[in-house]
């Protein structure tokens, strides 16, 4: 299967006559890709749909790669394609930032560093934690792909998740098993049982978000962390289930828990219980942690072309370590953490004060004046932060 990296001009002009020739909507339905209004490329003068002309150039589907801003605008630049957001030429998210409008004013006020994407290696990055409207909407607009936990879609945040549809913004939905099981013991304990409802809301929740996003929604299986033999029961009994959401194009994460089997003998196990069914394996970085050697023993044996590392961000201390091993074998890799979590707050002592994230709502507030909404200020203050460091 081609990839990004065999992406030449020659390619891409091909897919623009393709797009020409079919005419841009019935070209995209032929081709499985939703419309794009935020990025686009331009070749020879004329706009196109940044992912779609990319897939029809390489002879892939929505479904056949992990596109999104982290992959398809920087394999545009690289050969120096123009970019635009919202009809704007780009270079690069700093250029983004200037155009926002919030640069310099932010500079002027604090000197404070976010968290980095993961560059090279890393497909994805899903800022998990993006649980209200404002922040979906300022990470969106910033050009991070988004994560939420499942029990958070919900009213208008599920609207501002359904609005990303055909945008190169990729949506990661946890189960929230996580919540089920405590480790404090050491071995894990299941606190909150989560029962048959309980996963059929999940379920549902998946399957609305995916008629609209389609491959754009990555969404972790049912399992139970740290225990195979409930998992596997899990994903049997929710199997059909996951065949829906495999026909709508949704990439499926199925928890590669540790345990008796090792992972890739767990994975074969999936592989008979999902026949039929196209899923990735997602390793545990968090709750029962897999190590780094843990992780490259099983993409050696499984040859895995998409790994997703759980609940691991660019700024964990082994972070290099994970996708070293992860991309070993050659594998694309996406990862999952709350990027704002540690950017909230405020701190003491005589060089206390605002947090990055908490000092931007401050600045938010005061740049929109009356018009400042709760949904508002967040996506401002996402914005700000995200776009002005």
């Amino acid at each position: 299967m081609a990839s990004l990296n065999d992406l030449d001009l020659n390619a891409l002009r091909r897919a623009a006559s393709t797009i020409d020739e079919l005419g841009e909507a019935n070209a995209l339905r032929a081709f499985g890709f939703g419309a794009s209004t935020t990025w686009r490329a331009v070749i020879d003068g004329k706009s196109y749909p940044s992912k779609a002309l990319v897939g029809i150039a390489l002879e892939l589907r929505a479904r056949d790669f992990q596109g999104g801003i982290a992959q398809v605008v920087p394999a545009l630049r690289k050969l120096d394609v123009v970019v635009t957001r919202n009809g704007r030429p780009v270079s690069s998210l700093e250029d983004v930032a200037r155009s926002a409008g919030f640069h310099d004013l932010y500079r002027k006020r604090t000197e404070l560093e976010v968290p980095a994407r993961v560059n090279g290696s890393a497909s994805i990055t899903f800022a998990s934690g993006t649980n209200r409207v404002g922040t979906i909407r300022g990470m969106a607009r910033a050009g991070f792909d988004v994560g939420i936990t499942v029990n958070d879609v919900k009213g208008s945040r599920e609207d501002a998740l359904l609005e990303l549809a055909g945008t190169e913004v990729n949506v990661f939905v946890d189960s929230g098993a996580f919540s089920e099981v405590d480790f404090d013991t050491g071995a894990p304990v299941v606190v909150k049982p989560i029962d048959a409802a309980a996963w059929r809301n999940v379920l549902e929740t998946y399957k609305r978000l995916g008629r609209a996003l389609r491959s754009q929604l990555y969404v972790v299986a049912p399992d139970m962390v740290g225990n195979q033999a409930v998992t596997l029961e899990r994903l049997e009994r929710y199997a059909d289930d996951l065949r829906e959401l495999d026909e709508l194009d949704v990439n499926i994460l199925v928890p590669m828990q540790l345990g008796a089997m090792s992972q890739a003998a767990f994975a074969r196990v999936v592989d008979e219980l999902l026949e039929g069914v196209r899923w990735f394996p997602a390793l545990p970085c968090m709750k029962a942690e897999t190590r780094p050697d843990q992780v490259e023993a099983f993409v050696a044996e499984r040859r895995p072309a998409f790994v997703h590392l759980l609940g691991i961000g660019t700024k964990a201390r082994e972070v290099q370590s994970y996708i070293d091993a992860a991309t070993s074998a050659g594998a694309d890799v996406s990862l999952d953490s709350n990027l704002l979590r540690s950017l909230l707050g405020r701190t003491n002592g005589p060089k206390g004060g605002p947090r990055a994230v908490t000092m931007a709502r401050d600045l938010a507030v005061e740049l929109l004046a009356g018009a400042a909404t709760a949904a508002a200020v967040a996506e401002l203050a996402v914005l700000l932060v995200l776009l002005g460091a």
